[in-house]
């Protein structure tokens, strides 16, 4: 049997199909998990999860519990004990730091605050509009896909961008009546 050390066209016949791609396996990957969006995530030998491009290229190496690409904006999610660090679609951390500081600042989402500050978010959404949502305590921040949350509303709550506008209800008092508007990104 041939030795594969680089992707390669399979050809193949009926189906509608004209030909596959064989990749070789490294020694230290298992098998492959799933392909996503034009990335193959494969499994190393301890069972954690790397990514690689589709022409072969280790991007994101094994390591992590869960990865989720967002190809609109072009984010890549990694995520291990509660942890998650954004990445590049070439597999560069957005912040510019390596995985292993980012980890290291806490359970949550490590994002660009203002000047060079970083904030380390509770939650973080999916991308709309090229913003995803997250939160750090009663503040909602916007993060675009660079990594800098360039929205802030304190105590307020704020939805998803859809069609330029983002749901806003202010935090009222408990008497007052409640009150209901939008956030336009214009």
């Amino acid at each position: 049997m041939q030795k594969i050390t680089q992707p390669q066209a399979l050809p193949l016949e009926g189906g509608g199909l004209d030909k596959a791609m064989l990749y070789p396996l490294e020694p230290d990957i298992l098998q492959f998990k799933y392909m996503e969006k034009g990335y193959l995530g494969f499994w190393d030998q301890s069972r954690t999860l790397g990514l690689m491009d589709a022409k072969g290229k280790v991007i994101i190496p094994a390591g992590w519990e869960s990865i989720h690409i967002q190809t609109d904006p072009g984010v890549i999610w990694c995520t291990k004990q509660g942890r998650t660090v954004l990445f590049d679609l070439q597999g560069t951390p957005l912040l510019g730091q390596s995985p292993e500081a980012l980890m290291a600042m806490g359970r949550g989402t490590a994002v660009k605050g203002s000047g060079d500050t970083v904030i380390v978010l509770e939650e973080l959404g999916a991308f709309f509009e090229g913003l995803a949502r997250g939160r750090q305590g009663s503040t909602t921040y916007h993060v675009n896909a660079a990594g800098r949350a360039v929205l802030r509303f304190q105590k307020h709550g704020v939805g998803d961008f859809h069609c330029g506008r983002a749901l806003f209800q202010p935090k009222t008092g408990l008497f007052q009546k409640k009150l209901v508007g939008y956030v336009d990104r214009q």
